[in-house]
């Protein structure tokens, strides 16, 4: 898929969505991807990283195409544990001790820069899953 973005932007966003499965896909608030993450292509144009977080726990992030306009970002993580998904988006807003609340604000500000709109909400495994909609696809 082509979509009309500014490339480090989009980059950013979807690091942001990335970290942001990681380090809320386990209980440990400490972990990460290690380098040797496996990143799997599919015949559907999906694209998956699968990486070992600390605890020993997998958790795999896919990103694919909407059928409409825009793409999506899911995980089989914990999933939200918010009660409002829209409120993740607020600036300072995290569940955990340790987070700063500001990963998902950019990624709503860089969506918003480019006329997209994200909405949050649950994976089909249970995890958390991000829309971005109202993106200009070039193919």
């Amino acid at each position: 898929m082509r979509l009309r973005a500014d490339r480090d932007r989009l980059r950013q966003l979807l690091a942001n969505l990335v970290r942001n499965a990681v380090e809320r896909g386990s209980t440990s608030p400490q972990s990460q991807v290690p380098g040797d993450a496996v990143e799997h292509g599919t015949r559907d144009g999906r694209r998956s990283a699968v990486g070992v977080l600390e605890d020993g726990e997998n958790v795999t992030v896919t990103v694919g195409r909407l059928e409409t306009d825009g793409f999506y970002v899911a995980d089989d993580g914990r999933g939200i544990d918010a009660d409002d998904p829209d409120r993740i988006f607020e600036s300072g807003y995290s569940t955990s001790a340790d987070g700063t609340g500001f990963g998902l604000t950019v990624v709503s500000r860089i969506a918003e820069s480019h006329g997209w709109t994200v909405t949050a909400t649950e994976s089909e495994s249970g995890g958390a899953r991000f829309e971005i909609r109202d993106v200009r696809v070039l193919d």
